[in-house]
């Protein structure tokens, strides 16, 4: 294949790659949320502080923007860090659900991690597989 041509991107990647960055996406919003009502939050006195959640929240929000713009740039360390990210934030999001929400958000735990979970070996299937292996080649 010639060095000029456009490389097709596979479909399990894009897909990866639009999940990664809705993701980051999310915890941009939430982080902007948080933002606008923070003074509203502080009269409840939260057990996590709206600053340090607002931050969190940024932090995922990069990482996970800075990550699906690896994938397209066909970065090949992205394959095994987009797994460990997402089982990381699986395991951030499991937290939060513990120590600073209600009890009825507690009951869906088992969703929540079911879902990071899935999330977590989809990509690892989509990035990992031999198929797409030459498409992370430089």
């Amino acid at each position: 294949m010639s060095r000029f041509l456009p490389r097709i991107t596979p479909r399990s990647v894009t897909i990866t790659r639009w999940g990664v960055f809705i993701l980051g996406i999310a915890n941009g919003w939430q982080a902007a949320v948080l933002y606008q009502q923070a003074a509203v939050l502080q009269e409840f006195a939260p057990v996590i502080s709206p600053t340090i959640r607002i931050g969190l929240a940024a932090v995922w929000a990069v990482l996970l923007c800075l990550l699906a713009g690896a994938i397209w740039w066909r970065r090949p360390w992205v394959r095994t860090a987009v797994p460990v990210a997402l089982i990381a934030y699986t395991l951030y999001h499991l937290a939060m659900l513990v120590i600073a929400e209600s009890s009825i958000a507690k009951e869906g735990w088992l969703g929540d991690l079911l879902l990071g979970l899935t999330g977590a070996a989809f990509s690892i299937w989509a990035l990992r597989r031999s198929a797409v292996a030459s498409y992370f080649q430089q």
